[in-house]
């Protein structure tokens, strides 16, 4: 299975939602096929929005882009998670993290995690802090992120930065 989603499908005037709730709401709702979110932005808020909202891939529109290839891609497993900049970096370069209140300081623990996702023992001897403070930082950007857990994080960084693959 594979949902095609436009990033900015409007509901009737009674359901107000866009691609991305719709995308929300159909994972709490346990749909578990491939999720293709499809927009003309390729801003890295967006990218991240559709990590977090449960996409599996991210297509840029653009007459460039070969929709029907693309996609033959994506069922056949061939569109390969290629990013254009390292998982760090597009993590720092996530502006949209502050909006859920995240502090420079809580984006790049952020960031230094998902060099390789190391225990938090190690991450702590990266950033030069304490053990303890970096796991009050994983508790405070997982609840302001609203994830369950450390790989629940890590998946969605992983998800985002894909989406970073050049599209057009």
């Amino acid at each position: 299975e594979l949902l095609l989603v436009d990033i900015h499908l409007e509901g009737d005037e009674n359901r107000r939602e866009d691609g991305l709730d719709l995308v929300s709401r159909l994972r709490r709702d346990g749909y578990d096929g491939t999720v293709v979110v499809v927009s003309a932005d390729r801003s890295p808020e967006q990218f991240f929005r559709a990590a977090m909202a449960g996409a599996d891939d991210f297509l840029i529109k653009s007459t460039s882009v070969d929709f029907p290839s693309e996609i033959r891609n994506i069922l056949d497993g061939e569109r390969a998670p290629q990013r254009d900049k390292p998982l760090p970096m597009a993590v720092s370069e996530l502006g949209y993290l502050r909006s859920f209140g995240l502090t420079p300081r809580e984006i790049e623990i952020l960031a230094a995690y998902s060099e390789d996702f190391p225990l938090q023992k190690v991450l702590a001897d990266r950033v030069g802090k304490a053990e303890s403070q970096v796991r009050k930082s994983f508790s405070r950007i997982q609840k302001k992120l609203g994830v369950d857990n450390l790989v629940q994080l890590g998946h969605v960084l992983t998800i985002c930065a894909m989406f970073f693959r050049v599209n057009d």
